[in-house]
């Protein structure tokens, strides 16, 4: 057993420069346009916390594959922080080696350097916005008789507050500065086919079965 974590940076301030252009436009279109993007965002968002935890779940353990839906997976079965927000810091000097287990007043004396900030979502608030995206501004009204009229696009000011909502989301997530894969002891074992699976120690269930982690192996 051995505790290990793996950092990652996903940049969002492309994304949300065009989004502010569409939104500055302000047509139809361009709102249109800026929902499909913000969906996009809020996939990614979600996908790479996936890649980064990758190593520790199998594609085949995602019961859904919604967005929000593999963010919680990832929750219960990777990382409990997955969707917090924390700051990771180290000590400028190590312990001596030899030295009595440390309390928290050791602690506390120490100089600690900040290596990044993880900005954390509520996973299902994210859920709804990427569901009422789509709702407002990516699917043509169905008409309700003979003499309705079938729109392009949806109603612009309710599209706008919907995909102000998302960027609010989008900017503050984009402020972080790392994505840690996690924390704790780990266990691994080697798959008949010779991929090394491993788990978070702390998230393992009595009589769970997991899947091997390699997408071409069946084993389980």
């Amino acid at each position: 057993m051995k505790a290990y974590a793996e950092t990652a940076l996903i940049n969002l301030e492309p994304t949300v420069s065009q989004l502010e252009k569409l939104l500055m436009e302000n047509t139809e279109a361009s709102v249109t346009y800026a929902a499909l993007e913000c969906r996009l965002a809020i996939e990614r968002i979600c996908y790479e916390r996936l890649r980064l935890a990758h190593d520790y779940i199998s594609h085949d353990d995602l019961r859904k594959w919604q967005p929000s839906d593999i963010v919680k997976t990832l929750i219960q079965e990777v990382d409990a922080k997955a969707a917090e927000t924390f700051t990771l810091s180290v000590a400028r000097e190590p312990f001596p080696e030899g030295s009595p287990p440390p309390t928290r007043e050791d602690y506390d004396a120490m100089e600690w350097l900040p290596v990044g900030t993880q900005v954390g979502f509520a996973p299902n608030r994210l859920g709804k916005l990427w569901n009422g995206l789509a709702k407002l501004a990516l699917h043509i009204e169905i008409p309700t008789s003979k003499d309705a009229t079938v729109k392009q696009y949806g109603d612009i000011q309710a599209m706008t507050s919907k995909v102000k909502q998302a960027l609010a989301n989008i900017k503050r997530i984009s402020e972080g500065t790392l994505m840690l894969s996690g924390m704790g002891e780990e266990v691994s074992f080697e798959c008949s086919c010779g991929s090394n699976n491993k788990r978070r120690l702390e998230l393992l269930k009595d009589r769970q079965t997991i899947n091997c982690i390699n997408p071409d192996c069946d084993e389980s």
